[in-house]
């Protein structure tokens, strides 16, 4: 509903303040982005919590290059120097870069069986 977007726009706003661009509207897309992740999570079913979620619509919108390599690419190699950037690494926080991926809708890939 608008007033439960509202609530959850709010504490977005108000929780990662200092990981938000100045622009309004780069917020507001950061917003948007928010409301597109939450609908990706319903559709794929993924665990992750809300500041993942918040986290990774940040990432989406500062560092749209950093967010599409995390849907895309080998996220074996986190030791990149793109990831230890101070404004990426803020954004990251705790989170896993396994963890935003899922957040994004990458597909939660499984080890094929191994054959005897």
């Amino acid at each position: 509903t608008p007033a439960a977007t509202d609530v959850r726009s709010a504490h977005l706003l108000h929780t990662y303040a200092g990981l938000m661009p100045a622009n309004p509207r780069m917020i507001k897309r950061i917003a948007n982005a928010l409301g597109m992740l939450l609908a990706i999570k319903r559709h794929v079913r993924h665990t992750e919590d809300d500041d993942a979620l918040a986290r990774a619509a940040i990432l989406l919108v500062r560092f749209p290059v950093l967010a599409a390599r995390l849907r895309f690419d080998d996220l074996s190699n986190g030791t990149d120097p793109c990831w230890r950037l101070p404004g990426v690494r803020d954004v990251l926080g705790g989170c896993s870069l396994e963890s935003l991926a899922r957040c994004l809708g990458r597909p939660i890939l499984h080890p094929a069986p191994m054959r005897p």
